[in-house]
Order: C-alpha cells, then sequence, then structure tokens
C-alpha cells in the first residue's frame, strides 16, 4: 500500500482542514486545542506524524518526548517516584498522547478501516524517533489496545475514566434521574457546603482570583509530587486564546476566599474539567469540592453539553452522580526487540494476576 509520511513541529505547517477532518470524532485533537496546548506547555516538543494517501490525510497521530508522568498514581513509595522521574527525564520515552485532555494521540480518518490503517500508523509512530528507549501509547480505549497488542505493544490497564452523559434539560430532571440514595447525597452535599459559608461562582482565568486559582492548582501537583508542566502564565495565556464559549472556570469560596477550583473546557458538545485546585483540609471539612463538583454537573446541562468528561480518581463521588466508568489501558513497547520480548511476557503474567 502506497502512502506518503510527514511529520510537522508546530500545528501551524500542518494542513489544518485535513486534520481537522481527522478528527471529525475527537473534538480536543483538533487544530484548535493544539495550538492552546503548544501556547501554554513548558518544554513542549510535539511532532505531528501524518499519513497521506491519494491527496488525503488518513492517519495521523500527536507524538512527542514524554518527560512527566503522573507517577504518584502508579507509584506509592516517593523514592521510587523519584528515581522513575529522573530516569524518565533523562531517557524520555516516544509518547503518543495529547496532554492536559488525557486522551490518546492516535487519530483515523473515519472513512478508513482501522485494521488496515492502525499498524501502520503504530509501525511509523515508532519509526519516526527511533532514538527513543522505548514508546508509550498512552490513555487507549480496549479496542485500540487490542490493535496494539497485535504489534507487539504490552497492554497494561490504567486508570478509568469517567463520564456523564448528558440527558436532562434542567437540573431538576437530572436529581429527578437518580436514584433516591444518590438523590440524597447530592442534596445533602449541597446543604453541607451551604452551611459551611461556601459558594461556588464562575470567574476569568485573568481576574483578581488568578494568583490564587494557581496555588490552588500548584498545590495539588505538590502533594502528589507531580511535575508542573505549565508555563509561568499559562492561565493568563488560556484566557487569551480560548473563546468564551469554550472555557468556563469555577471556584469554591469559603466566606469569600477560594478553597477549591476547576476549569472547564467545551468542544464539539463535550465537556472535560482540568486543573483541579484544592485545599485540602478546607475542602474535606466544608464540602467544597463535592459542592463544584455538583455545580460542573448544572454548568454542563445549562450549556446544553452531551457529554461530560470527570476525568479519573475521586471515583465514589463521581459515582454517586451518576457517572459512568470507561477502562483505559496503555501500550507500552522497548526499542530493543529481545527485551521488549521478555517485557511482554512479564506484562502479561502481571494482567493475569490482576485479572
Amino acid at each position: 500500500m502506497n502512502y506518503r509520511v510527514k511529520v510537522d513541529r508546530k500545528i501551524a505547517q500542518v494542513d489544518g482542514a485535513a486534520w481537522d477532518a481527522l478528527c471529525e470524532q475527537r473534538p480536543f485533537a483538533t487544530v484548535y486545542w493544539l495550538r492552546l496546548l503548544e501556547e501554554i506547555i513548558a518544554d513542549y516538543e510535539p511532532r505531528y506524524l501524518q499519513l497521506w494517501q491519494e491527496g488525503q490525510l488518513v492517519a495521523g497521530a500527536v507524538c512527542l518526548p514524554q518527560r512527566h508522568f503522573h507517577l504518584s498514581v502508579y507509584l506509592k513509595n516517593k523514592l521510587l517516584q523519584k528515581m522513575a522521574g529522573q530516569v524518565l527525564t533523562w531517557l524520555p520515552p516516544n509518547a503518543a498522547l495529547l496532554p492536559l485532555f488525557l486522551r490518546d494521540g492516535l487519530l483515523l480518518h473515519p472513512g478508513v478501516a482501522t485494521a488496515v490503517w492502525l499498524p501502520r500508523l503504530l509501525t511509523e509512530i515508532e519509526s519516526a524517533a527511533r532514538w527513543a528507549p522505548f514508546t508509550y501509547l498512552g490513555n487507549l480505549t480496549p479496542a485500540h489496545g487490542a490493535g496494539a497488542a497485535q504489534q507487539a505493544f504490552s497492554v497494561v490497564p490504567i486508570l478509568q475514566d469517567t463520564y456523564l452523559d448528558i440527558a436532562w434539560d434542567n437540573f431538576d430532571d437530572y436529581l429527578s434521574h437518580l436514584n433516591s440514595k444518590r438523590r440524597y447525597r447530592v442534596k445533602s452535599y449541597l446543604s453541607q457546603a451551604e452551611e459551611a459559608g461556601v459558594t461556588v461562582q464562575e470567574v476569568s482565568l485573568n481576574s483578581p482570583m488568578t494568583p490564587q486559582i494557581e496555588a490552588l492548582i500548584r498545590g495539588v501537583a505538590d502533594k502528589h509530587d507531580n511535575a508542573f508542566i505549565y508555563r509561568p502564565d499559562f492561565l493568563q495565556r488560556t484566557q487569551a486564546y480560548l473563546r468564551p464559549d469554550s472555557l468556563h472556570t469555577l471556584v469554591a469560596c469559603e466566606r469569600g476566599e477560594p478553597i477549591a477550583c476547576i476549569t472547564l473546557f467545551c468542544s464539539g458538545g463535550e465537556m472535560v474539567a482540568k486543573w483541579s485546585g484544592l485545599n485540602y483540609g478546607r475542602t474535606h471539612e466544608t464540602y467544597g469540592y463535592h459542592a463544584m463538583m455538583i455545580h460542573i454537573v448544572q454548568k454542563a446541562i445549562a450549556l446544553g453539553i452531551r457529554r461530560l468528561d470527570f476525568g479519573p480518581t475521586a471515583y465514589t463521588l463521581k459515582r454517586q452522580l451518576g457517572a459512568r466508568f470507561e477502562d483505559r489501558v496503555a501500550g507500552l513497547k522497548l526499542g530493543i526487540r529481545p527485551l521488549n520480548s521478555l517485557f511482554q511476557r512479564v506484562a502479561a503474567g502481571k494482567n493475569e494476576e490482576d485479572s
């Protein structure tokens, strides 16, 4: 099969119309959002891999040398986290993923056969960065994970993602949809937060609260010993770049003082909740985080969003809000073939033990 491979280092160099056609079913992978990532992420070196056939862009990938992982989720030992973080900084993998949005970086045109083009795309991802010690495919669906396994990738489970499909015209209808136990919980959280003096409001990322918002976001990264990957003025850059209908920031205040925040990105009928910031002690005592999460649902309903992505972690609360859970896997492949074969056997044994 004849096709042409092209690699660009800036999204402005890519044929925007062709790339966006590739992302017909992937709203946060379009040119508009990839430009945002270039604006706000420090030490960001993306490569936009493209497979062209007869003038059509049939497959693509967002690849980068990934130097930072949220290791606290997988390694509880602080020393191991630090050691693994240093190794990844020195020997970054060739990763295919979308930072910030926690989505995989593999793109196939809706009109082509996955079974035909996914293997070729994975082969070209490896070929485009032979310098890397291993290739990492992040946040894959199980279906794409199965395709990666056929290409000698070790496929391992990672944290589940959580979604809420919005099918209600107003918040009262949403509450009626919940079972009695969950409905009681939601109302109780709101009541307890109100009694503690918590209010939730929408603010600009370029407001007097911005320094406090950034401090809350950084506080979450610091608590989990995760590297902070954004530029110093990432909030102001985001506010300046995105259209008003693409961006909403909620802040929970206890008697006027910010104690929690979340940023909501909207595209193509989908909303993703990112950049959570918490004062852990005060949100726990006041139910400020719970109130903010419930307000996210209210905001999504008010905006007519079809699908709300809560992201991983805090599963108990998200289950109470009616979220559904979706499995995610990662694909790993070492650059040295004999070592990769050994790693596959070890990973396969581990997966069998976990199941």
